[in-house]
């Protein structure tokens, strides 16, 4: 199998606290976004933190989706990392979609690729 794949991170900000403190809207979110780039879902995991926050990772045969969110900042963090006939780009607008954030800041990173450079 080729190793290459490509890791979308996700910074987000003013999303509402409601959204972000809830720990079932999170991980059928990253059920959707799993779904939406290819992937194949073989796992899921989340935590809900006192007083608020939640962290939730969806294992996709591919490598995982991830969000850690800060409701009291309207704040998350998320990585699509995925790699084969995938296409984590896909969620994007997904994310725009479900959590509607004022700021979003993506970076693409492609991994697994062999070069001559260390």
């Amino acid at each position: 199998m080729n190793p290459e794949s490509k890791h979308v991170l996700i910074d987000a900000w003013g999303v509402p606290f409601s959204l972000l403190d809830n720990q079932f809207f999170i991980e059928k979110a990253l059920l959707e976004i799993a779904k939406a780039t290819g992937s194949t879902v073989v796992g899921k995991v989340s935590h809900k933190f006192k007083p608020q926050g939640v962290s939730a990772v969806v294992l996709v045969a591919e490598s995982h989706c991830a969000i850690h969110t800060y409701p009291e900042e309207n704040y998350f963090s998320a990585d699509i990392f995925t790699c084969g006939n995938t296409d984590p780009e896909k969620a994007i607008p997904l994310i725009e979609k479900l959590f509607k954030p004022s700021i979003m800041r993506t970076r693409i990173i492609v991994r697994g690729r062999k070069s001559k450079r260390r």
